[in-house]
Parts: structure tokens; sequence; C-alpha cells
């Protein structure tokens, strides 16, 4: 197939995915208000701009290639920017240019950024915050965030990303978090040994930061959790007070 030396439409990189999603030209065609002509002409177009096969002929209809599908999948992550640059575009010609972007995890959108928000609008009426959550993983909002609020070890390396200045917020120990009638309950501190033989509630099955706190203040006491149940993510995670972790803003 000859290969045309051209910029990659991501209109097409688009229709891609649905046709696969779709599972057929005519279907995609219905769910995107083209034409199967239209469709099957993009596809065309595409495999020509990539030098690619991107379809084969099976029986009555055709069938994707292992490269449309990898084609496809690597072509999300390009597509969910642009839509972020489109979205942008349109703020700027809106007149809405004035932005504060923050990535920060559960809790600190629960507990500081309240008043980060009125604090700034005090100053700037006509600011919008837009804000987006970096743990238990790592999403993205519209726009790179200015300020960036990430979870970290006490102990361990301080989180360092290009083009951001560190500034440690504060360093919290973490605390065992257990039912009033717990034989351990009124005690004033516990060492995590005291919690080897208990069953846990794990907040954290995306390993997250706080997860990773855990996981490695167990390891060192020598034990592994044993957990009786687990669940995607609390806004206020807790552990032993023999762990720390700190909060970092960049």
């Amino acid at each position: 197939m000859p290969y045309v030396d051209a910029m990659l439409n991501p209109q097409r990189l688009a229709i891609l995915r649905a046709v696969l999603a779709a599972g057929s030209i005519n279907r995609a065609a219905r769910n995107l208000s083209y034409s199967p002509a239209t469709i099957s002409q993009h596809m065309a177009t595409l495999a020509r701009e990539t030098g690619l096969v991107l379809f084969e002929k099976q029986g009555r209809g055709i069938s994707p290639t292992d490269a449309a599908r990898h084609l496809a999948d690597q072509a999300q992550p390009l597509l969910d920017d642009f839509g972020r640059l489109e979205r942008v575009v349109a703020d700027l010609r809106g007149g809405q240019a004035q932005f504060l972007a923050i990535a920060c995890f559960a809790s600190a959108a629960e507990r500081w950024i309240p008043e980060v928000v009125r604090t700034v609008r005090r100053h700037q009426p006509n600011l919008t915050v837009e804000i987006s959550l970096n743990e238990p993983v790592d999403g993205r909002g519209r726009r790179r965030p200015d300020l960036d609020i990430r979870t970290e070890p006490a102990d361990g390396d301080g989180v360092h990303l290009d083009g951001y200045r560190r500034h440690e917020l504060l360093v919290e120990e973490l605390v065992a978090v257990l039912p009033a009638a717990h034989p351990l309950a009124g005690a004033r501190e516990l060492v995590l040994r005291d919690l080897e033989d208990e069953p846990w509630i794990d907040h954290d099955i995306y390993d997250s930061p706080i997860g990773q706190i855990i996981a490695r203040a167990c390891g060192a006491a020598g034990f592994a959790p044993r957990h009786a149940a687990r669940l995607p993510v609390c806004p206020s995670p807790r552990t032993s007070s023999s762990a720390t972790s700190r909060a970092a803003a960049a």
C-alpha cells in the first residue's frame, strides 16, 4: 500500500475507534450519523496516511487487523489531549481565559481546596478553578495543573515533577480505626505488630501512594495485612500511628 507522508487526522483516528467499537462500518456510520461511504473513505485515507493495512476481507464483510486495533488503542491518549485542547480553544474564544488548575488527592479536595478557591476568587473574581483527582489513579483534567498536591512517604524520596517547584505542606501521622468495643481501642499508641492478626479493611485496590505506605510499613513490621474487605478508595485512609505520610505541593 502506497504510504502518504501526511499528518494524522484526529477525526479519522476517532472514526477508526468508532468502527472497532461498533463492529462494522455500517453500524459505525449509523452511530456517527455518517454514510457508510464516508466512513469507508476516511478509513481508506487513514490507511494511506499510515501505510498500514487496517481491514481485511472476511466473508462478505471486513475484519480489523491487529495493526488497526493497536493504532486505535494508542490513539486514545492523543484524542483525550486533543479534546482538552479543543475545550481550551473554546474557552479562549468565549473570553474565559482566567483559570487555575489544581490536581490533588480526595481528602485534600475535601479539606483544603474549598478555602483555596474562596481565597483566590476574592482576589480574582473572574477566575475559574478546575480541580481533578490524581489519586488513587492519576486523573487528568482539562489542562495541565498549576498546582499538583500529592501524598508521599515521610521517610522516602520527595515527589519531583518536571517544571514544578516542590513545597512540603505537612507531615501527619496515620492512625488505626478500630471498633469502639475492640480491646485495643482505648490505647493511646499502637505498634503495627499489635494489628498483625486483626482483619483489615483495604481502602486502596489501585496501588496508590497511601496504599504503598501502608504495605511498606506492614512489611517492615514483618507481616502482610489480612484483608476482610477491599474497596476502591476512601476519602481519609488510615493505618497505625507508627507510619507517617506527608503532602507536598508542586
